[in-house]
């Protein structure tokens, strides 16, 4: 009888141990099934966030009212996502899911729109979550164990990155700089930002890519000018305007006559060359060093610049995006005034509706704290989806001009 007992005590240790390693291995079922679950799904989620952030950052080509089209990079975005499923759900992106603004290469991240931090970007997060319009995951096997769901969460953040893109639409670029007495602080900055741009342009260029320049003032009479100021400092690289307000193309001498004439800088497109992308080409490198050794002088006359790179811009490839980046600290005004100052300014106007009408783009970058500053009047003369921007200080403006530049020649890039 004892053997026996002790037999039925091993068949019982036997089978606790049985009920044991079944419930050890349907924990191990559970964990294995769901965490794969899981993880296809967040694999899933992180193809339709990149997919969908791709798509968003390709809208932001264009922008509106002086920032990255919001709603329209969100709009596509959401649609890119909404052709897509995670474990057979249709994905939806929540109000909150889209971020447009500025990437931050520093936290990673894309933050609210500051063309000074970084490049236009958009950010996507695709969540397989409680509370979300997507909904959680649910468990199979973990539900034995009060495990009913499970979340996943996966981001994505695309930008607008300048690079060599032998399929892009090649571009003329026509930079308008002010070279009036108010900007002549901001000299220095502008021109060096100027350069930086061509440069940047010339090392991803293809084939009839084009860059030019033009600086514009007004003449101001003899009677305006302050104590001191002589026909010696009335230098500097001009398109200047005569007294009667038509353009006043000067001596290539660059030498400052008595009668107060002014060399002008009138520098054309210049076609790129792709095979030399290290060295500028020598009429473009040399119009560049002609803004760094000079100055401003003069009164306001923006439509000036606009006329010419019109003018140059119309005769570009047809097949090029056209391109203006006016860079000024105010509207046009007139030290001889109030009808002079109004002329200028509709003048300007005008030549924004012409550049419009001829499928140019136009950017304005307008630098604050300078005598004169006038962001809304700059604003208004965009056009054909161009940004407005407000550069702090000088010192910023280069990363405004490639910024600008960005929306135009920026490829969608995934970033994070």
């Amino acid at each position: 009888m004892k053997g026996l007992r002790k037999i039925r005590e091993r068949d019982g240790a036997v089978l606790v141990l049985t009920v044991v390693l079944i419930l050890v291995l349907l924990m191990i079922a559970s964990l294995a099934v769901d965490l794969g679950v899981l993880y296809i799904a967040g694999r899933q989620c992180q193809d339709v966030a990149d997919a969908a952030a791709i798509a968003g950052a390709a809208v932001l080509t264009v922008g509106q009212a002086g920032s990255p089209d919001a709603s329209g990079a969100t709009k596509a975005a959401q649609s890119a996502a909404s052709a897509n499923h995670v474990l057979g759900t249709t994905v939806t992106l929540d109000s909150g899911d889209v971020t447009v603004g500025s990437w931050n290469s520093v936290n990673q991240t894309v933050g609210a729109w500051d063309p000074t931090v970084g490049n236009p970007a958009v950010q996507v997060t695709v969540r397989r979550t409680q509370g979300s319009t997507n909904g959680s995951i649910p468990t199979f096997f973990a539900k034995l164990f009060g495990v009913t769901y499970t979340e996943v969460s996966k981001s994505a953040a695309a930008g607008l990155v300048i690079e060599y893109n032998s399929n892009r639409t090649p571009v003329s670029v026509m930079v308008v700089q002010d070279g009036s007495g108010s900007f002549e602080p901001s000299w220095p900055a502008s021109t060096a930002a100027i350069a930086q741009l061509f440069g940047m342009i010339n090392g991803v260029s293809v084939n009839n890519d084009g860059c030019g320049v033009v600086v514009f003032n007004a003449y101001v009479p003899p009677q305006y000018w302050p104590t001191g100021y002589t026909n010696a400092m009335n230098t500097g690289i001009k398109f200047s305007t005569n007294a009667s307000g038509n353009p006043r193309p000067c001596s290539a001498s660059g030498v400052s006559q008595s009668t107060g004439q002014e060399r002008a800088l009138e520098q054309g497109l210049t076609a790129l060359n792709p095979a030399n992308k290290t060295q500028l080409p020598t009429a473009l490198a040399n119009g560049c060093s002609l803004l760094e050794n000079d100055n401003a002088w003069g009164d306001t006359d923006t439509a000036v610049g606009l006329n010419y790179a019109i003018t140059q811009l119309e005769n570009a490839p047809s097949g090029n995006q056209k391109i203006i980046i006016l860079i000024s600290d105010g509207e046009p005004h007139s030290v001889q005034g109030a009808s002079y100052t109004a002329q200028f300014q509709q003048d300007a106007i005008n030549a924004s509706n012409q550049a419009a009408a001829d499928g140019i783009i136009i950017h304005t970058i307008t630098l604050s704290g300078s005598q004169g500053e006038d962001f809304a009047f700059n604003s208004q003369l965009c056009c054909n989806g161009g940004y407005a921007l407000n550069s702090p200080n000088a010192s910023q403006l280069s990363a405004l001009i490639l910024s600008a530049q960005t929306s135009s020649m920026g490829v969608p890039t995934l970033l994070k």
